[in-house]
């Protein structure tokens, strides 16, 4: 029976559980409502009729209150044990496990990265990097050294150890009139003229010359002039050249008829030439010009008697002059007969992409000459050791016989900026991180048992790319039972009694363990003593050392006298990490191992190594004039972005178009001004709405989820912000030091960067 009004709340109603929750709702009760249920049933049981449950320290009343927190606890004990049956809610591993076997859902394992180094040999003969050459690195961050190995053997060559790239002429304005020191003939002193493909720009006197050294280490010779050339900044100079004017005339001081359009001179100038520049200087002003006809007339020359005498004299016409008009009375001089004296040029690249590089890029040899030429993969490297990579040919100019390389159809991909000196490398060798372990003994087989499973000593397994796989990863790993070779698939499932099949399972601990058939689906394993074996390679992982950090053999090999990682690696990622099997595992499942909808290729480019986010959609290809499945991902700086599109091709209808795009960062800064609630302490509560807004793995704008091309809305990050305990309201939201509109959006293939720069306060 009730004892006070708070007993008479009836129990919550079963909340709704529809399909896609990421949590479970439970029943709003507790203690008070369970008490106040109990309380309640008293009433129904006439054996209790009599009873008040009023008295002080009524030994009934204290039963059914320790009642109520039973219950109290079993509701909570028995939400958690619910949400184990639930992958969103799943914390347990062995829970996580069991549900995405279920599903079928492997989860990714760690992946192997790969190293593209640079070798250079000596030696008259070829140089062979066998197979399982393996390279170690110097230990970086807080990681070991790595070791790495080639899959295949390599063949070398010293006459392609590497060539010097040329000087790559500058073509924008330097901010100075500069001509190479060889091929100066400005004197300190005179009239030059500033022309570009013949049309006079500008004209002054020179002040003097001095010597100048460019950031290129190039040698030049300086041109100060009284009135200095004034250019936009960037404008291209190729074809600007510099014309000493060698003559001067005056106007004629006889007698002749004036025009405005005509010059005539106080003589016969036959050095005059038809569209060479010359300069009219009117009252200290200069007015380049190029001449458009030189010819002759007649003077009338005064004799001293009532005769007169004619005078040949030049006349050159002039052309219309914005801001000038002649007079019969005008004061000018005229300087022409120009002297070539040098070409202006800029200092040499210190800097440029891959793209630049055209057809015929000037070489300078380091070694010996490639007797025929050398077409393969290269690898141009710049001073501070970035690089790219290249595919192209080196030949010799017919004209020189100088090296020279030409990029493969279609031009050199577009790259980072290279620093100059740069040298491109001929000697190029893959290898993946791994260190191989041969013939290791799992154990010994048991026919008589349906299941054997052995586990590799060493982990993590290497696993590398492999656009063949139905998974787009395969490992690095052979095994053998009475070395006999047994065949590695992705399941048992299909395999007959006889199949020599076995499969990969990996623990939470990164174990693999190998699994064979019971006998029904996959073949037993013979009987045997220590039968069971294993050469595979171990170590995988996101770490990777950076360029220029793999410089030693584990095992000289005889010829090679210098190697290292010019480039980035690319590839390897740690293995799946529970959050992201969460939102991959029923996604992929979805698919059913094969891509139809845009859907279905975002879902499966995420289990991808080294893909953090996806954005899919469809594009029309202008090339192909048909319509492809186009992705913009965020990947984690080890992404093989050509490789994803070829494993997505072989799991989508044959022909079906797929092109893969980096996702191009927008960089913005984010600024959130909060009121901190009462009782709670500041500082620990913005470090809480930072971390719930930047966490690498779970915020609200990390990588991982932020939008690509999408809209990012107002609502919901305030919605997460105070969500964080301790806040109690968002007092200003500020994106680039703007108030935050309702909704921004960013631009097609790109994302909204907030890695650098959220401030909370």
């Amino acid at each position: 029976m009730p004892t006070c009004r708070c007993d008479d709340r009836l129990p919550p109603d079963c909340p709704p559980m529809p399909s896609g929750l990421a949590d479970l709702p439970g029943q709003d009760m507790g203690y008070g409502e369970f008490r106040a249920a109990l309380l309640r049933a008293v009433a129904r049981h006439p054996g209790l009729a009599g009873w008040t449950a009023e008295a002080e320290g009524d030994p009934g009343r204290m039963l059914l209150e320790m009642w109520a927190y039973v219950l109290d606890v079993t509701r909570f004990y028995d939400a958690r044990l619910t949400e184990e049956f639930f992958l969103p809610g799943a914390l347990r591993p062995v829970s996580a496990a069991r549900i995405i076997r279920l599903l079928g859902y492997r989860p990714r394992p760690a992946t192997s990265a790969t190293a593209l180094l640079v070798a250079e040999v000596e030696g008259a003969d070829p140089v062979i990097v066998p197979a399982g050459a393996g390279f170690r690195s110097e230990a970086f961050d807080d990681e070991p050294p790595q070791v790495f190995e080639t899959i295949a053997p390599h063949e070398l060559d010293a006459a392609r150890n590497r060539w010097a790239l040329a000087p790559v002429a500058g073509s924008d304005w330097p901010g100075r009139i500069l001509v190479p020191a060889g091929d100066s003939g400005v004197p300190k002193r005179g009239m030059l003229v500033v022309r570009d493909g013949g049309t006079p720009l500008h004209a002054s006197p020179i002040a003097g010359t001095r010597a100048h050294v460019g950031p290129d280490g190039g040698r030049y010779v300086e041109v100060e002039l009284e009135t200095p050339l004034a250019l936009a900044e960037g404008a291209d100079i190729t074809g600007f050249d510099l014309r000493l004017m060698g003559l001067t005339a005056a106007r004629s001081p006889f007698g002749h008829s004036f025009s405005s359009a005509a010059l005539v001179l106080d003589g016969v100038y036959p050095q005059l030439r038809k569209d060479d520049p010359a300069v009219l200087e009117v009252g200290g002003t200069l007015h380049p010009f190029r001449i458009a006809c030189a010819r002759k007339t007649e003077v009338t020359v005064p004799t001293g008697s009532d005769t007169e005498a004619l005078a040949p004299a030049s006349v050159v016409d002039l052309p219309a002059i914005a801001g000038l008009t002649l007079t019969a009375t005008t004061v000018w001089r005229l300087h022409f007969h120009p002297v070539a004296v040098g070409r202006m040029t800029a200092p040499a690249r210190t800097s440029l992409t891959p793209d630049e590089l055209g057809a015929g890029t000037r070489l300078v040899a380091t070694g010996p000459a490639a007797a025929t030429p050398v077409s393969s993969a290269f690898v141009l490297r710049g001073a501070g050791g970035r690089g790219a990579r290249l595919a192209g040919q080196v030949t010799r100019a017919p004209a020189t016989g100088d090296p020279v390389f030409s990029p493969d159809a279609g031009g050199a991909p577009a790259g980072p900026e290279i620093r100059t000196p740069a040298h491109l490398f001929g000697n190029l060798v893959t290898a993946v991180r791994g260190e191989s372990v041969a013939r290791e003994v799992l154990g010994s087989a048991d026919a008589t048992r349906p299941e054997n499973r052995f586990k590799l000593k060493k982990a993590p397994l290497s696993w590398i790319e492999d656009a063949s796989s139905t998974t787009g990863i395969r490992p690095l790993l052979e095994v053998r039972v009475d070395n006999i070779a047994w065949q590695r698939h992705e399941t048992l499932f299909a395999a007959g009694p006889q199949d020599r099949w076995y499969m990969l399972e990996t623990d939470a601990d990164g174990n693999s363990w190998v699994v064979f058939g019971d006998g029904e689906r996959g073949a037993r394993p013979p009987s045997g003593q220590d039968n069971v074996t294993a050469s595979y390679r171990f170590g995988a992982g996101a770490a990777k050392p950076p360029p220029g950090t793999i410089r030693q053999m584990v095992n000289p090999v005889k010829g090679v006298k210098r190697i290292d990682n010019a480039l980035p690696l690319t590839g390897g990622a740690d293995a799946e990490p529970p959050e992201e099997i969460r939102t991959n595992a029923p996604k992929s499942a979805l698919t059913l191992g094969r891509a139809v909808s845009v859907q279905d290729f975002a879902a499966l480019a995420r289990t991808f190594p080294g893909v953090l986010n996806v954005a899919a959609g469809w594009a029309w290809d202008r090339r192909r004039q048909r319509a492809v499945v186009k992705l913009w991902v965020v990947e984690d700086g080890g992404l093989d972005a050509d490789a994803l599109a070829v494993w997505l091709r072989t799991m989508a209808a044959e022909d079906t178009p797929v092109a893969v795009r980096t996702a191009e960062p927008v960089d913005r800064a984010l600024t959130v001004s909060l009121a901190i609630a009462a009782g709670h302490p500041g500082p620990e509560t913005r470090d809480a709405v930072l971390s719930r807004l930047a966490d690498p793995e779970t915020g609200f704008l990390a990588l991982r989820r932020v939008p690509i091309g999408g809209v990012l809305y107002r609502s919901a990050l305030i919605e997460a912000i105070q969500r964080t305990q301790g806040v109690a309201a968002v007092t200003a939201l500020r994106l680039d030091g703007v108030e935050m509109d309702w909704a921004v959006k960013a631009p097609l293939g790109r994302y909204f960067d907030f890695s650098e720069i959220i401030t909370v306060s």
